[in-house]
C-alpha cells in the first residue's frame, strides 16, 4: 500500500493485499470485517485510489467492485466478506 492521505480523504493502493486494504478500512473507520481463510484475500492485490467518506457503505461497495467481492453487515456490527452468491 503506498499511502493513506487522511487530509484528502483517500488510501492510494499499489498492489495492496486485500487483508492489509480491510486492515486499514477497519482502523479508519473502527469497525471489524470477518472472512473466511479459503479465500486467500493475503494472495490477492489491488491498485487505485479508494475515497474514504462518511459514508461507510460507500467505502465497502467502492472495495466490492474494485475485488468483485460481496459484504454483509451484521447486528453485531461486524462486517462478513465473501465471494458473490455466498453470503
Amino acid at each position: 500500500m503506498e499511502y493513506i492521505s487522511w487530509k484528502d480523504g483517500y488510501m492510494q493502493l499499489n498492489k495492496a493485499t486485500l487483508t492489509d486494504v480491510l486492515k486499514k478500512i477497519g482502523r479508519y473507520y473502527n469497525i471489524e470485517f470477518n472472512y473466511d481463510a479459503a479465500l486467500n484475500l493475503q494472495d490477492q492485490t489491488c491498485s487505485g485510489k479508494l475515497f474514504l467518506s462518511d459514508n461507510l457503505n460507500d467505502v465497502l461497495e467502492s472495495f466490492s467492485k474494485m475485488t468483485f467481492l460481496e459484504y454483509i453487515t451484521m447486528n453485531d456490527g461486524v462486517i462478513y466478506i465473501d465471494r458473490p452468491g455466498k453470503l
